[in-house]
């Protein structure tokens, strides 16, 4: 039993959506072998989907095929794999981190000088999550650490999770399991502590 990994780039005018499936053949693939599928859909703005079939989903077939409509892929034949964050998969096949640096794909540990705490508040503002850092933060909801890292500093919410984040200021006065906190009210007592520090 192994996890066989098959990666695929696609085009830009596979992302408009093409007549023809993309079909994955299933040769190298032996009784109990899981399927890790990684689909690059758009490499500039490194979006990734990871999918994992079971081996039972596997038997008796030859292939597997989906089409791509936008960002979306759909997976044909009655066949569904489950859905993976980045951090799973990396987890299940832990070359997929060592593979992109070998060619030279941009990280996001680049722009990142240290690892700092960041709240996560949900959509309407409340405090759920307090992260080690943006990598922990990216394996949770999904998005790009640089992504995160703009809306900590802007402010605003996730356009596709609605979510928002902060990042965690250390000298603040507040008790940093009350879980009633909101954003709003986070904002406020960064704003009265560096009023403070200018005086």
């Amino acid at each position: 039993m192994a996890i066989i990994k098959e990666r695929i780039v696609l085009r830009k005018s596979r992302r408009k959506g093409e007549r023809m499936p993309h079909r994955i053949k299933l040769d190298e693939l032996q009784p109990g072998d899981s399927l890790l599928v990684e689909i690059v859909i758009d490499k500039e703005q490194e979006l990734t989907d990871y999918y994992l079939f079971e081996p039972e989903q596997l038997e008796k077939r030859k292939s597997v095929a989906f089409r791509v409509s936008g960002d979306q892929v759909y997976w044909l034949s009655s066949v569904t794999p489950k859905p993976l964050l980045g951090v799973q998969a990396e987890r299940l096949y832990p070359q997929i981190r060592s593979e992109k640096t070998q060619r030279g794909e941009k990280s996001d540990k680049t722009f990142r000088t240290k690892d700092r705490r960041v709240l996560v508040f949900n959509d309407k503002g409340v405090l759920i999550s307090i992260c080690h850092s943006l990598r922990d933060v990216a394996g949770m909801t999904n998005l790009r650490e640089k992504a995160i890292d703009k809306l900590c500093k802007s402010k605003r919410p996730s356009f596709e999770t609605g979510l928002s984040f902060r990042y965690w200021w250390k000298i603040l006065d507040f008790d940093i399991t009350d879980f009633t906190l909101t954003a709003f009210r986070y904002d406020q007592l960064c704003k009265r502590n560096t009023e403070k520090r200018n005086k």
